[in-house]
């Protein structure tokens, strides 16, 4: 299994486990801020993992 893969998912999955339990928990003017920053943040995430294999290999 590709290693960079396997973080990629593990690191998608948390990201994507707490903005779902922040939203739960969020009021309505917050949501929109939340989907918007957790979208940045899983896009950061994968870049992040590209620039690692990258600098890797």
């Amino acid at each position: 299994m590709n290693v960079i893969a396997l973080a990629k998912g593990v690191s998608a999955g948390m990201i994507t486990g707490a903005a779902v339990y922040a939203y739960t928990n969020a009021r309505t003017s917050k949501k929109r801020r939340l989907k918007s920053k957790t979208a940045k943040a899983i896009h950061a995430v994968g870049d992040i993992a590209e620039a690692v294999a990258d600098f890797m290999f």
